[in-house]
């Protein structure tokens, strides 16, 4: 994998993301139970080194929970998108959600992505 850093600083766009389109969902295991957290999507889901990704919020921001699980998603983005600094940050974090880190990260109670096709 070709490691240069991508040409702009990704950002993340408050907008909604289609469910039935290619995006990723965050996920949270809680109680024993699968919570759905927010969808993304690169604005522009052809061009692989798109930066502006859209974030479909799906829990809100009323309670001090809802919010911490918000920062656990920004938290997981921030890592896999920004920090990791990969060339195709898209590729990158859909190859995270099909691997066995993502399963080990969502059994310890953090966020869970998966890829929706």
């Amino acid at each position: 994998m070709d490691h240069a850093r991508p040409a702009r600083t990704p950002e993340f766009i408050p907008a909604p993301v289609a469910a039935d389109g290619e995006h990723l969902r965050a996920e949270v295991k809680r109680r024993g139970r699968q919570v759905l957290l927010a969808r993304i999507t690169p604005e522009v889901p052809a061009d692989p080194k798109c930066a502006r990704f859209l974030l479909d919020w799906l829990v809100g921001e009323q309670t001090l929970a809802d919010r911490d699980l918000r920062e656990e998603v920004r938290t997981s983005l921030e890592f896999l998108i920004v920090e990791k600094q990969e060339p195709a940050p898209w590729a990158y974090v859909c190859h995270h959600a099909a691997s066995a880190a993502n399963v080990y990260t969502g059994e310890d109670g953090g966020v869970f992505w998966e890829w929706v096709r």
